[in-house]
């Protein structure tokens, strides 16, 4: 299905106060709070009855609650750490109140929450064996210079390997307990920054994982790279893996957060991985997926929160990868700043889970600043993948570009909702946004929606948006080749979405999420993939 809301996808603008909007929709407990009567859609289950979402909501917030006071507990803090936590306790109580998000927000308009308001959590829900070394073993990097493990919210320092190289450059990876350098205090500003200010942030569930650090049940990883160093080569890498549950009724619930201070001119790779327990058992994409197809009975939900401060010519190259179970929901919100001269890139994969939101904020506050973000969101049956973003240019003379790629199969849904913003100061910005989408079925659904908001006259702006199904001559010429007709759709998917994927320099990482395109292609009945003679614009 593709609905066009404008027929401009592609714009260049140099008048103030422009806007280019484009569409195509193809102590242990949590702060107390009261729902708000604000109406919200009623809900049809499948037994009939009707209810509201907000009435959904209220009794999950409560299974949540009791979930994460029942837990496991996180390193204790002292001192500034101790209070700074303490404060975001209190500051996520109001905005909590306002569960579950509206579905006529734009910024919650075409991602369903209902599958996350159907689960109840429950701390014996997963096995809660432990996690070993040889669990693992698939998610770990070998050129990593240091490797951080958290398992279900608790640091686990006999899993964690930090190597010769980052102690000599002066880098810190690990807990936020056990950090107590020169750089605390940006290090707690990032901790407390209120990145729910931007209009697509999942300001609701940013509150949420404050909230549960606050109850002391999550540690707070914390990697801090001093000016001037340089890790190039070998990433920092962050693994957060949680214990899934056996049921929806009986779910569990992980809320990672990171911390990410890097100093001016320095340099660094950070990988950060949410992975279900169960998933990563096993060596090599084969393990990988025989695990996640035997994992659809495993229920979690991830509400990630992740911050990033770039200094002055410093260099950040940013991975995230969820790899979770079928039945997962991962909310992962990831935020950086740019300082004058420096670079921020971002590679984000969305390719497993029953819904995959990735919230992504930039903003680019020094001269010369550069942000580059490039993102695959797979859906194949009736998941939902989902990426919103807002670009922010503040300073002059910055640049931004912005790939996004959706592959859509079965009755999957992906959506892009990538906003760039050039505030009035921000002269000489050049930015560039691109959303490309693939729809393998004609029961699939993309929803595109590429956005620019210009206070600025001195500009370069561009952006677009394409929906397509595979080129049936590029199939019939591969098969002139002696491909089969799966092999050569494959081969085109592949090159499609290896654009992004091989931007990744980690080949477990690649084989893994290629594997996964190879999945989704394997589902598709190729009597139902003709959707371009169904499409219309």
């Amino acid at each position: 299905m593709v609905k066009v809301d404008d027929s401009e996808t592609s714009s260049s603008a140099q008048t103030a106060g422009s806007a280019a909007v484009p569409s195509v929709t193809a102590s242990g407990d949590l702060p107390s709070t009261t729902i708000t009567d604000t109406p919200h859609a009623e809900v049809a289950t499948t037994d009939g009855s009707v209810f509201t979402q907000a009435t959904r909501a209220d009794g999950w917030l409560e299974s949540v609650r009791a979930f994460k006071s029942s837990g496991p507990a996180a390193t204790a803090l002292s001192g500034a750490a101790a209070d700074a936590v303490a404060g975001l306790g209190t500051a996520a109580s109001e905005v909590l109140s306002s569960l579950p998000p509206p579905r006529r927000e734009e910024a919650w308009r075409f991602t369903d929450l209902n599958a996350l308001y159907k689960m109840r959590f429950d701390a014996g829900g997963g096995a809660r064996d432990g996690a070993t070394a040889e669990s693992l073993a698939a998610a770990v990097i070998d050129s990593a210079a240091a490797t951080v493990i958290i398992v279900d919210g608790i640091y686990q320092p006999q899993l964690s390997t930090v190597g010769a190289a980052v102690g000599a450059a002066g880098v810190y990876v690990g807990p936020l307990a056990g950090y107590a350098g020169d750089a605390m205090g940006g290090v707690l500003e990032l901790l407390t920054a209120n990145n729910c200010e931007t209009d697509v942030s999942a300001s609701v569930f940013t509150a949420l994982n404050g909230a549960a650090v606050a109850a002391g049940t999550s540690d707070v990883v914390v990697v801090v790279v001093p000016a001037g160093s340089d890790l190039k080569g070998a990433p920092v890498q962050v693994v957060f893996s949680t214990t899934p549950g056996a049921s929806k009724a009986a779910a569990t619930a992980a809320f990672p957060r990171l911390l990410v201070h890097v100093g001016d001119g320095a340099t660094v790779e950070v990988v950060e991985q949410h992975v279900g327990a169960s998933v990563v058992t096993g060596v090599g994409a084969g393990a990988l997926m025989a695990a996640t197809d035997a994992a659809d009975g495993a229920h979690l939900f991830s509400d990630a929160l992740t911050t990033v401060q770039v200094g002055k010519d410093a260099r950040v190259s940013h991975t995230v990868v969820n790899e979770v179970p079928a039945q997962a929901v991962t909310l992962s919100n990831v935020y950086a700043r740019a300082g004058a001269g420096s670079t921020y890139g971002l590679t984000a994969l969305a390719a497993t889970g029953a819904i995959g939101r990735v919230t992504f904020g930039a903003e680019l506050l020094g001269e010369g600043a550069h942000v580059d973000s490039t993102s695959l969101c797979l859906a194949d049956g009736t998941q939902v993948n989902d990426l919103h973003s807002r670009i922010e240019h503040v300073a002059p003379g910055c640049t931004s570009n912005q790939l996004h790629k959706n592959v859509a199969a079965g009755r999957g849904r992906a959506i892009f909702a990538g906003k760039v913003v050039v505030a009035k100061p921000a002269q000489q910005t050049d930015s560039k946004q691109l959303c490309r989408s693939l729809l393998l079925s004609n029961r699939a659904q993309v929803d595109a929606m590429p956005v620019l908001l210009i206070n600025a006259d001195d500009v370069k702006c561009t952006h677009g948006a394409t929906v397509s199904d595979l080129n049936e001559d590029e199939v019939f010429y591969c098969q002139s080749r002696g491909l089969s007709a799966n092999d050569a759709r494959f081969l085109l998917v592949k090159g499609f979405a290896g654009e992004i994927i091989d931007r990744v320099a980690y080949p477990s990482i690649r084989d893994r999420t290629t594997a996964l395109v190879r999945s989704t292609l394997d589902s598709v009945d190729l009597r139902d993939s003709q959707f371009a003679t169904h499409s219309s614009i």
